[in-house]
């Protein structure tokens, strides 16, 4: 699994991995967040330099009934920390996760 990881990112050329960035760089959907009805779950990996937790926070804060975690110690939480992300989504998408509470009580 690393080893595909590792070709799959190595293999990314330069010049599309930059144009992927222009795309996104000015890109600002928080006027949109708070039109998402379902109960939603924002992970954000500690260590990521490219969505900070900061990022996540404005994002759970935006979404109603949402709900923040961070991944401890992650940049790629989904490789990372498999074990916990999919936990976690499997109890978001179980239906076992509490989002009662509004959108201005996230975890922090």
């Amino acid at each position: 699994v690393a080893e595909r990881m590792r070709t799959m990112v190595a293999g990314t050329p330069a010049e599309g991995y930059a144009s992927c960035c222009t795309a996104i760089e000015h890109m600002d959907l928080l006027p949109d967040l708070p039109r998402i009805a379902a109960q939603t779950l924002v992970l954000a990996g500690t260590e990521d330099p490219a969505t900070p937790r900061d990022h996540a926070e404005r994002i759970a804060a935006a979404v109603p009934h949402s709900r923040l975690q961070a991944v401890d110690g992650a940049h790629l939480a989904n490789w990372e920390s498999a074990e916990e992300v999919n936990g976690l989504l499997r109890a978001h998408f179980g239906g076992g996760a509490d989002y009662t509470r509004t959108a201005t009580e996230k975890d922090r």
